[in-house]
């Protein structure tokens, strides 16, 4: 059996958002009964946090780990869930929609929905989803020409917010695309290609619309391909069909999601694997995200130049004999495929399809619950060559096929450097561990007969992304600015940009700047060469920020920044870490304790070191009682680590009560609801100071 670790997450995270998703109310069978599944391949119990929209309370807790995955049962348990919407809640501003999923440690997150006649997953991208520009897609559609079908057939998109104050622009629209109002007046529609519409959304907040397909020209019933998305925070995606006709018209149709990733995450070069329809039905839809883009399929130029949101179509007999596709661009591409869990036409899904990485998400996937649609399972992987992939029944712990990439298989890629391969799992096996050597990409198909359901659960990479320490309000008090990247301890190297132009690169995953202006950074990978550019961060003259957006100046790996403060000396500075206390009490909530863990982990390291501990309160109560409170908290700290084997005197536990507010927090308690919720627990925070080696 192979062992491997994971350097980087992207379907595997600590964090997921799922937005909603649109179908017709009038559509038969429609895709009513939900699951969640939560797999894990980390070897600690840990617990995910389910919330719904906006609400600040989880509505469950789950406990996975490797031996042990969760599914939560939506229809029964939560059977009102925001997840799949009718026309009633298009083009409003949602709360109790979407699902938002945290845990201390990552794990997998896919949403599996069927009914009499229709299956789909959607496999959550983590954090790897969140970002600012999308490029959209969906299921390729057949001409719409039965009057019966074409009023339950729709292209839809589904966004849900991170952060309060999130504006979202929908635009460059196809000439022609009509898009479905709240409200009609007679056949008086309008045209968002002229008017493109914008809404301000707050943290947990979702928004829909939908093209109909009994507004479709009859000519061209993929105009919704391309459509663009851009925000002012990050937003998570989801674009897709309900009951569209298959591809090669006629008899046959389905429905397709998939939750897609920024622009910024997309690549160059792909490699698809032929799902079990026929070449007339798998199709293959490449969207461009910059102007005078060319095409390479299977190593031949097309004679196609696309702009900015224009799609190409490669049918489906550009798969070769072992059910390769490779495509390669000069321009960063989306690529959709519709694809099929039998050769029937009547089971089609959607994948948005991960680009080829140098070094790729994850070399170790674990996919649950196959059998929920039957014994039809198929694991499609690519992995680079000259490696080596074990597929493992997890429930017996017991190997049931290895595959060894002697040689490239993928005909046309110039440096022969990919494999793929199809694993069709044994009847009777319900969950396979999928590891490697090397990293993988993994996706799954599946179907009973006329359900069928498609996902990838790796391959897409995360991206950096820039943080404020103490928020942008920091930058007007003290006249500079520490951008920190989230995910830094993943890239070995920063390139970072002021306006378009590169000022300065460095090792450390964060910079100070003095000056307004657009900054960016370009992080080259650990495992290899690849670089992943950031977002945009732009700092504007008198631009504050949200209180509830400077929680991430809480150090998400705070044992590799308190180990790279010892490595460096630099002993001015403590590191926040992310531990909550209950309220009015001395002991941690239970999700404080991995972070708590990670200090335990550098103090044991760095056997010479001392650290002082913090511990804070808020505002509320009698000073002398916040005093005593947090002087209790910063004990029950330093009980935990000598318990668990840290010198006494290696601790220094300190409570400074209320008297040590961050300092971008302008609020008081002299003023009735004068501080928010956020804003007392972000001042309930412990710090660790390196005092001395």
């Amino acid at each position: 059996m192979l062992s491997c670790a994971n350097d980087v997450f992207a379907q595997l995270s600590t964090v997921h958002y799922i937005p909603p998703f649109f179908t017709s109310k009038i559509a038969h069978n429609s895709i009513d009964d939900y699951v969640l599944l939560l797999s894990t391949p980390s070897d600690t119990s840990f617990y995910v946090k389910i919330y719904e929209g906006t609400d600040q309370k989880p509505m469950d807790s789950l406990l996975i780990s490797s031996q042990q995955y969760a599914k939560y049962d939506i229809k029964n348990k939560k059977p009102n869930l925001g997840i799949l919407r009718d026309v009633t809640f298009l083009n409003k501003a949602l709360d109790a929609h979407g699902l938002y999923l945290e845990a201390t440690f990552p794990f997998f997150a896919n949403l599996r929905g069927f009914s009499r006649a229709h299956g789909i997953s959607i496999t959550s991208k983590g954090k790897a989803a969140l970002g600012t520009s999308f490029r959209t897609g969906h299921l390729y559609a057949g001409v719409n020409d039965n009057e019966n079908t074409y009023n339950l057939c729709y292209h839809s998109i589904g966004i849900m917010a991170t952060a309060n104050n999130t504006k979202v622009s929908f635009s460059d629209f196809k000439k022609g695309t009509v898009f479905i109002r709240t409200k009609t007046e007679g056949k008086n529609k309008k045209q968002w290609t002229s008017l493109p519409h914008d809404v301000v959304l707050q943290k947990g907040e979702s928004y829909l619309i939908a093209e109909a397909a009994a507004d479709f020209d009859h000519g061209d019933e993929n105009k919704s391909f391309g459509t663009l998305i851009e925000s002012t925070k990050p937003i998570a995606v989801i674009s897709g069909s309900s009951i569209m006709i298959n591809p090669n018209g006629g008899g046959g149709y389905d429905a397709g999601y998939d939750q897609i990733v920024p622009t910024n995450a997309l690549g160059k070069k792909y490699v698809l694997l032929k799902g079990e329809g026929g070449e007339n039905v798998e199709c293959t839809v490449v969207v461009a995200t910059e102007n005078a883009t060319t095409i390479e399929i299977n190593g031949r130029l097309q004679s196609v130049r696309l702009n900015a949101g224009d799609y190409y179509l490669v049918e489906g007999y550009h798969f070769d004999g072992g059910n390769n596709l490779y495509i390669e661009t000069n321009n960063k591409v989306a690529v959709y495929q519709t694809t099929f869990g039998s050769a029937a036409a009547v089971t089609a899904s959607l994948n948005f399809i991960p680009p080829l990485n140098d070094c790729s998400s994850s070399n170790e996937v674990y996919l649950s619950d196959l059998s929920f649609m039957g014994d039809n399972a198929v694991i499609n992987v690519i992995t680079k060559t000259n490696s080596e992939i074990e597929f493992i029944d997890t429930d017996s712990k017991k190997s049931i096929g290895t595959v060894y990439a002697n040689k490239s298989n993928v005909n046309y890629d110039a440096k022969h450097e990919w494999f793929t391969h199809k694993f069709y799992v044994p009847k009777g096996v319900n969950a396979v561990t999928v590891i490697s050597d090397d990293a993988i990409s993994v996706s799954m198909t599946n179907y009973s007969g006329v359900i069928g359901a498609a996902s990838y659960f790796s391959g897409f990479l995360l991206t950096p992304i820039i943080v404020p320490l103490g928020g942008k309000l920091a930058f007007y008090d003290k006249e500079s600015l520490t951008l920190r990247l989230k995910q830094g301890n993943a890239f070995k190297e920063f390139r970072w940009y002021k306006d378009g132009k590169l000022f300065e690169t460095t090792r450390k995953p964060q910079m100070t700047i003095t000056k307004t202006g657009t900054y960016y950074v370009e992080g080259v990978e650990n495992s290899c060469n690849s670089i992943r550019r950031s977002a945009d961060f732009v700092l504007q003259d008198l631009e504050q920020v949200e209180v509830e957006e400077v929680q991430d100046l809480f150090v998400e790996e705070a044992n590799n920044e308190l180990e790279e403060m010892i490595i460096s000396k630099t002993f001015d500075r403590g590191v926040l870490v992310n531990l909550k206390y209950k309220y009015n009490s001395a002991e941690l909530e239970e999700s404080s304790y991995p972070y708590l863990n990670e200090i335990l982990t550098t103090l044991k390291k760095y056997t010479t070191i001392r650290l002082q501990v913090n511990a804070h309160t808020d505002c509320r109560g009698d000073a002398t009682y916040n005093m005593n409170l947090s002087q209790k908290r910063a004990d029950f700290v330093k009980q935990y680590l000598v318990k668990r084997g840290i010198a006494a005197e290696r601790l220094l536990a300190r409570g400074l009560g209320e008297t040590k507010p961050l300092p971008f927090i302008s609020c008081s308690c002299d003023k009735a609801n004068d501080c928010s919720e956020t804003s007392h627990a972000l001042n309930r925070r412990s710090e660790f100071l390196v005092l001395s080696e």
